[in-house]
């Protein structure tokens, strides 16, 4: 049950945290609470050249604590 919403801002934040990776756009982002100070992610992130995953989780995690993290990442064909 989703009982709380969280700020414009911390959806800012993550899409700021994942924009500043090198070559990525956010296409699709997710965050919602899932009680006090428990918020969840699922984010959808585009790019020619992807990283490991884990860089996208750091980036995340500089911006907002989660109690539960989805990253997919899709890959775009090089021009």
């Amino acid at each position: 049950m989703v009982d709380l919403h969280p700020t414009s801002k911390q959806r800012d934040s993550v899409r700021q945290a994942l924009e500043s990776v090198d070559g990525t756009r956010v296409c699709d982002l997710h965050l919602w609470s899932v009680g006090p100070g428990r918020l969840v992610c699922v984010v959808a992130v585009e790019t020619q050249s992807p990283l490991p995953l884990e860089k996208y989780r750091e980036a995340v995690a500089s911006a907002v604590t989660l109690a539960h993290l989805t990253v997919e990442i899709r890959p775009l064909p090089q021009p």
